[in-house]
């Protein structure tokens, strides 16, 4: 009886090793790919910071990029009169300013507290109190 299944022992065998191979190419053009995937995120942080080096005067998406971020910050509210953290950070970075923290809300609130001409309402609002820009 063995004899009858060496022909289709000798398939499977056959099947398994072309399905190893398989797998052998696809875990390499995976890596091949993931890695291609974090060079092109390098290359276009590279390229964006590059052309905002380039090009500072290229309109409203430079407007905060070398204000310092108190003064950034204030300039939004002042100009709102009452904003939150979640629309001052979408402004900032409309702006061209770059917030290099984990933790955005945090570090707009320390550059609100005891900034002039602003006032905390509720939790993540701030409100113009004068009309006096920074």
């Amino acid at each position: 009886m063995n004899r009858d299944l060496a022909p289709l022992e000798e398939s499977v065998g056959y099947y398994e090793q072309q399905v190893e191979a398989a797998q052998e190419a696809f875990d390499r053009a995976k890596a091949s790919l993931e890695a291609a995937q974090r060079n092109l995120a390098v290359a276009r942080s590279f390229y964006d910071l590059e052309k905002r080096r380039l090009q500072p005067d290229a309109g409203p998406s430079s407007r905060f990029a070398e204000m310092a971020l108190r003064e950034a910050c204030v300039t939004i509210v002042m100009q709102a009169g009452r904003a939150t953290t979640k629309e001052i950070l979408e402004q900032l970075r409309d702006g061209g300013h770059e917030l290099r923290t984990p933790f955005p809300g945090r570090a707009i609130h320390a550059a609100l507290i005891r900034a002039r001409g602003v006032r905390k309402v509720a939790p993540g609002t701030y409100e113009a109190s004068s009309a006096t820009a920074p």
